[in-house]
C-alpha cells in the first residue's frame, strides 16, 4: 500500500485520481484532500465525478455529417467516401491526442501553490475523562505519559518514540522537549493555530502521537497488544516558568534515576536549543 503523501508512516488509503497521491485517513477528516479531483475508492463520488466530466465535454461536432469519435475510436473503420484509396490516415503524431485532450474545456484546476496544512478538530476548552484536562488557549504544556502495565520500552524503540513526539513539530504543536524513560515519556509543548485561528485541541495532539508510536512500536518489535496508558497527565506551566527551565528539569531525570551521570550522557532526550539545532 502507497504511503500518505503528508504522514510517510501512515498508510494512504484515499488516492487522488487528479494528481495521483495518496491520503490517510486523517488528511482526508482534516480537509488534506479537500478540493482535489475526487478518490477513486468511493465509488458514489468518482460516479458524480465522471458525470461532471461528461456534462462539461464539448458537443460533438455534426457539421460535416460525420459522427464524433471518442478517445480510442479512431482506428475504427469509418464510411469509404468516394474516391477513397481505403489506405488509412497517417497515425497521429505521440502524444498528439493528449495534448488535444488537455486542450479541450475540461481544464483540471492548478495544483496548490503550498501544501494544505491540516485543520484543528474542534477542541473544549475543558474535559474529563479519568483525569480532568483544561487548554486555555495559546498555554504551553507539560505532558507525561506512561506505558500500559508500566511495560519497559526496549532501547531499539525509544529514538522511534522521539521521532513521533516530534512528527506534528512546527504543525500542530511547538515542541520544547522530550524525554523518553524507560517506562514513561515528558514532554514540553505549546499548541498552534490552523490557518482559520483555531488551537489544536490536546486531545487531538496526544491521540495522534500515542497511536502512531504505539503502531511503530508493535510493527519493529513484531509484537501485539496496548503500549501506552489511555490517559496522560498534562499541566499548564504558569507564567513565571519559563519551557526552557521546565525542559532542563525533565531532562534532568536520567540523572535523578541513575540512569546516567550528566543528561547530554542520555541518548534519548530533544531540545530545542541543542537538538533542535541540528
Amino acid at each position: 500500500m502507497r504511503a500518505c503523501v503528508n504522514h510517510p508512516d501512515r498508510p494512504g488509503k484515499w488516492l487522488c485520481q487528479k494528481f495521483d497521491v495518496a491520503y490517510c485517513d486523517e488528511c482526508c477528516r482534516c480537509g488534506h484532500a479537500e478540493g482535489y479531483c475526487k478518490f477513486r475508492s468511493q465509488c458514489g463520488v468518482r460516479q458524480i465525478c465522471e458525470e461532471s466530466n461528461a456534462a462539461q465535454a464539448p458537443p460533438p461536432d455534426k457539421s460535416n455529417g460525420a459522427q464524433a469519435l471518442l478517445p480510442g475510436e479512431e482506428n475504427r473503420a469509418q464510411p469509404r467516401l468516394p474516391g477513397h484509396t481505403g489506405r488509412s490516415a497517417r497515425a497521429p503524431a505521440p502524444g498528439q491526442h493528449a495534448e488535444a485532450r488537455r486542450c479541450s474545456s475540461h481544464t483540471p484546476a492548478p495544483a496548490p501553490s503550498r501544501q494544505a496544512l491540516p485543520l484543528a478538530k474542534p477542541a473544549r476548552a475543558a474535559y474529563r475523562r479519568n483525569l480532568p484536562h483544561l487548554q486555555p488557549a495559546d498555554k504551553t504544556f507539560f505532558v507525561t505519559f506512561a506505558t500500559h502495565g508500566r511495560w519497559q520500552l526496549p532501547e531499539a524503540v525509544r529514538q522511534a518514540v522521539i521521532e513521533h513526539c516530534l512528527h506534528d513539530d512546527g504543525v500542530k504543536i511547538s515542541v520544547h522537549g522530550v524525554v523518553v524513560m524507560p517506562d514513561h515519556v515528558h514532554m514540553i509543548f505549546t499548541p498552534l493555530r490552523d490557518d482559520n485561528g483555531n488551537v489544536f485541541g490536546l486531545a487531538e495532539i496526544m491521540r495522534g502521537i500515542k497511536g502512531a508510536s504505539a503502531r511503530n512500536i508493535n510493527r519493529l518489535l513484531g509484537r501485539s497488544g496496548r503500549v501506552w496508558q489511555e490517559e496522560c497527565f498534562d499541566r499548564i506551566l504558569r507564567s513565571s516558568e519559563s519551557a526552557r527551565t521546565k525542559v532542563e528539569y525533565i531532562c534532568d531525570n536520567p540523572v535523578r534515576e541513575g540512569l546516567v551521570q550528566a543528561q547530554d550522557d542520555y541518548p534519548w532526550l530533544w531540545r530545542e536549543w541543542a537538538e533542535g539545532q541540528e
